[in-house]
């Protein structure tokens, strides 16, 4: 017993001298990061959406430029001790013990993504006749620190720390656990059920955190997640105020950059002033489906862009292919003529 807890003891000396550029603040710019005083949150969570909202908010991410994440990379954290193991609880005090270090939230969702990527390693690294005895624990955490770690990387993006890394590495290990597929011998009960859907409504809440992270500009994430905004009506306030008055849009870009920015902070006005989306866009004439429509009219328009600039780039590189063997050609032409001079000179 002595010895377990000289072990302990030694192990919080070592992650104390391992750990301080984790307890570091970081300097940010406390401007963006503080509310003024005196301003009400509006405690709005993405929650109350109805489904239409939410598939507008599917398809905004698109439009938003977000990269959808088509492979599942190789979980890189291996699994370690696993939960048959009797040194297992120490393992979780090493990590019960880095997390309470950890002061900055970058540096915390950075610890519980990879908490969460032990976890999957070590659902698949144990006997399959013992999940049955480990997995509700296990699935558990997954959805725990899944959430934490989301929460996490909000604050750090209301602290104006870049995050785009560290958001694309949450959602890779997000859709892992989404998509683990269990042993047949793993007894599907109505607890790993529940956990495996809160694992799957936390997945999609992070992709949706993923693509306004990626898509949307900083300091107005930052300004409507002070108004207690949730992320995915983040999206849809955004878009709601670049497809207003879209048809009347002008052909001088810098004009166009400065009519978007009056039409968001209109938005923004009169969400503040009736604390609903569906009002705010009832007062602009529309509604998340005609704001879907517009979204996915846009990014079908961007992708034909897209693809006429790659055809454009395929067409350069033909011609100066044909340049190029122009030139090979009349070189050739050259050093045969050459070479026929040498043979008549003889």
């Amino acid at each position: 017993m002595i010895k377990m807890f000289s072990l302990v003891l030694t192990l919080i000396l070592c992650l104390n001298l391992a750990l301080p550029a984790l307890a570091e603040e970081p300097v940010v710019d406390t401007q963006k990061a503080s509310t003024s005083q005196g301003q009400e949150k509006t405690e709005i969570n993405d929650a109350n959406m109805d489904v239409t909202e939410a598939e507008a908010i599917s398809q905004i991410i698109y439009d938003l430029g977000a990269e959808t994440i088509t492979e599942i990379p190789a979980n890189p954290v291996s699994a370690g001790v696993t939960p048959d193991s009797a040194f297992y609880f120490l393992d979780k005090l090493i990590e019960d013990i880095q997390l309470a270090l950890t002061k900055t939230p970058q540096a915390k969702a950075t610890l519980l993504t990879a908490f969460s990527q032990e976890r999957l390693a070590e659902i698949e690294a144990l006997d399959p006749q013992k999940l049955n005895q480990y997995i509700d624990g296990l699935l558990n955490e997954i959805s725990v620190t899944l959430q934490q770690a989301s929460d996490a990387v909000t604050k750090a993006v209301e602290k104006g720390v870049e995050v785009g890394d560290l958001i694309t590495t949450l959602e890779q290990v997000a859709q892992q656990g989404n998509s683990l597929e269990l042993p047949e011998v793993v007894r599907r009960t109505e607890k790993i059920d529940e956990i495996k859907s809160k694992i799957e409504t936390t997945t999609k809440s992070i992709k949706v955190q993923a693509a306004v992270v990626r898509g949307i500009d900083e300091e107005i994430i930052i300004e409507l997640r002070t108004k207690g905004l949730g992320y995915g009506q983040i999206a849809l306030l955004t878009k709601l105020a670049s497809t207003l008055s879209i048809e009347n849009q002008d052909d001088d870009e810098a004009e166009e950059a400065v009519a978007k920015d009056n039409r968001l902070e209109q938005v923004i006005a009169k969400f503040a002033e009736n604390k609903s989306i569906g009002q705010t866009m009832k007062a602009f004439n529309t509604n998340p489906g005609q704001v879907n429509k517009e979204a996915k009219k846009q990014w079908l328009v961007r992708d034909s862009k897209d693809e006429a600039k790659e055809h454009d780039d395929d067409e350069s590189e033909n011609d100066d292919d044909d340049d190029d063997n122009r030139e090979r050609l009349k070189w050739g032409s050259k050093s045969k003529g050459n070479n026929a001079s040498k043979g008549k000179g003889k």
